[in-house]
């Protein structure tokens, strides 16, 4: 990620985020892909009962609208507004907590113990770490060294 597409990404959260909440909708995060020159940010949004085509729709326009008229976007980009999923990325530790008990995948920035990622049960959250358990052994995750975690679909467990 260039260090504009860094910033921009940052500036984009705390920009967003309270007009999703504004809307009615949850602002679950977002993630940023790259396409040839093209940055493509990708909102989840989520309510109770879940999101539909529509609500995604009309937070995209909205969004859009709002986006038009921010001029620090320098660089071409692309809005998707999207449902978490039922194999929902996980941003923030308050959203680990939600479910704690459900079998997640986390990617490391860094390996623990010789593995870069790992899947198991989600078992406890703490201000600075999540503890997942795999077979019978529990293993503490420190929050600062996931790349990446998402929920496991049922069928996959």
């Amino acid at each position: 990620m260039s260090k504009i597409a860094e910033m921009t990404y940052k500036h984009l959260d705390t920009l967003l985020a309270p007009a999703i909440t504004h809307l009615g909708y949850e602002y679950w995060g977002m993630e940023l892909r790259l396409e040839g020159r093209r940055n493509i940010y990708c909102i989840y949004i989520d309510k109770p009962g879940g999101v539909n085509l529509e609500d995604c729709a009309k937070v995209s326009a909205d969004l859009s609208a709002l986006l038009e008229a921010e001029s620090d976007l320098s660089e071409a980009y692309v809005l998707e507004v999207s449902s978490p999923g039922i194999e929902r990325s996980l941003f923030n530790l308050m959203q680990y907590q939600r479910f704690i008990g459900e079998v997640v995948s986390i990617k490391l920035h860094e390996k623990m113990a010789e593995r870069r990622l790992w899947q198991g049960v989600l078992t406890a959250v703490t201000d600075k770490e999540v503890v997942i358990k795999i077979d019978d052994a529990e293993y503490p995750i420190p929050f600062i060294n996931i790349a990446k975690g998402h929920l496991v679909a049922a069928e996959l467990k």
